[in-house]
């Protein structure tokens, strides 16, 4: 089983009820799982920080972020020097709900608040990963929203493991992610 299998499985298992009352606690819980699997693959120059965590100076809370190693947040915050920060990541459970016509604003923040991080510190990553969404609808006039998910956040890099329709795992997902995240300790250089 690879990793992608493994993480989606532990979810499924921790029994979250369904319901608007529980997506905070689900949002926690898919981010810590995903921190989590994402530490095993980083070099031991960085660690995962998060979730609910900042970019001292940046008013925009993050699920997760990659920072130095020896890194540690201002006294009483939760918010990483920006010198300090190497990628910030944006983790849904399930991307975004909506209409097409809600696609662009919903998306569009996520892209404003990238775009910002980049401005501001240009060797900053930002990235978007996502448990599972919808990447082959039934019929052709039916919203792929993973599509549009990617044409809306391009130029920055989306992910997603799993196509909620089919439940089908999306072959070499959690791979291209991974591969991206080991390709950080050049972008400190």
């Amino acid at each position: 089983m690879g990793d992608a299998e493994e993480i989606l499985n532990i979810f499924q298992n921790l029994r979250i009820p369904e319901g608007r009352d529980w997506n905070k606690l689900k949002g926690d819980a898919w981010a810590r799982l995903v921190g989590h699997y994402i530490q095993k693959h980083l070099s031991q120059t960085l660690k995962v920080g998060g979730p609910n965590i900042y970019i001292d100076g940046f008013p925009t809370e993050f699920d997760l972020l990659i920072v130095r190693q020896s890194a540690d947040p201002k006294q009483f915050t939760a918010a990483y020097l920006p010198q300090k920060v190497v990628a910030a990541i944006e983790v849904k459970e399930h991307g975004v709900f909506g209409g097409r016509q809600d696609l662009p604003r919903v998306l569009g923040k996520i892209k404003a608040d990238f775009d910002a991080v980049v401005t501001q510190f240009s060797h900053i990553a930002c990235v978007y990963l996502t448990m599972k969404e919808v990447s082959h609808p039934k019929r052709t006039t039916s919203i792929n929203y993973l599509e549009e998910t990617k044409n809306e956040l391009a130029p920055y890099q989306v992910f997603c493991l799993q196509d909620s329709r089919s439940g089908a795992i999306i072959t070499g997902e959690w791979e291209r992610f991974v591969q991206l995240l080991e390709g950080l300790p050049q972008r400190m250089e």
